[in-house]
């Protein structure tokens, strides 16, 4: 598959071989690495999973030079869609899941058989009711020439677990007040009222000759 205006092709290496742009890919394993440069999750893990808390998380991956040049290396957050069958399928960047992922660093310029760690943000949707996904993507020019060219892309996916069966939102201060909360907060200014009330009475009371 080409990429527009490039001429050289996009290999996607990084779910659980080498497959193209945009194909069907199976289940996440470790990142496959080519010759050239390295992504992966940091502590080597799979992949960066987030609790659906609804709140921000902080992670990481790395990225390798393993080449002892200079390397230009550029970082993207991609949406992934889950097939009924249990294959996956790379999106849009920013689509999905990857709306809610950011890198802290997309072009880096990396020195001889360097590595940088680049902090990621998440910031997870609350009780989802399926598993969502995202990709952080690396692409560090072209391998090959003329129409063997091609553009290989490392990939980590980013998973959000569905939330557990019958799973119930906790009421965080200030926020996701139902029906009950609100009751109980107006119940709670009526008793408060009543009470002023009555101690100003008796206070008046008290200030009256005998």
């Amino acid at each position: 598959m080409s990429r527009p205006g490039s001429g050289a092709g996009v290999v996607l290496a990084g779910i659980a071989g080498v497959v193209l742009a945009g194909a069907f890919l199976a289940a996440p394993a470790l990142a496959v690495q080519t010759d050239t440069f390295g992504l992966a999750a940091t502590g080597g893990r799979a992949a960066l999973i987030e609790p659906g808390d609804g709140t921000t998380h902080r992670d990481a991956v790395v990225v390798t030079n393993r080449t002892g040049a200079p390397l230009a290396v550029t970082l993207d957050v991609v949406g992934v869609t889950r097939a009924a069958d249990g294959s996956y399928r790379y999106g849009a960047p920013g689509s999905g899941l990857a709306a809610r992922v950011s890198v802290d660093a997309r072009d880096l310029q990396l020195g001889p058989h360097d590595q940088r760690v680049v902090a990621v943000t998440v910031t997870t949707p609350r009780l989802p009711g399926v598993a969502e996904y995202a990709a952080i993507t690396a692409e560090a020019g072209t391998v090959g020439t003329g129409t063997l060219a091609v553009r290989p892309r490392l990939a980590v996916f980013v998973e959000v677990p569905a939330a557990p069966a019958g799973a119930v939102p906790r009421a965080r201060p200030g926020r996701d007040r139902g029906p009950l909360a609100a009751l109980a907060g107006a119940l709670a200014a009526a008793v408060l009222t009543v009470l002023a009330a009555l101690a100003a009475r008796r206070r008046r009371s008290a200030e009256q000759p005998a």
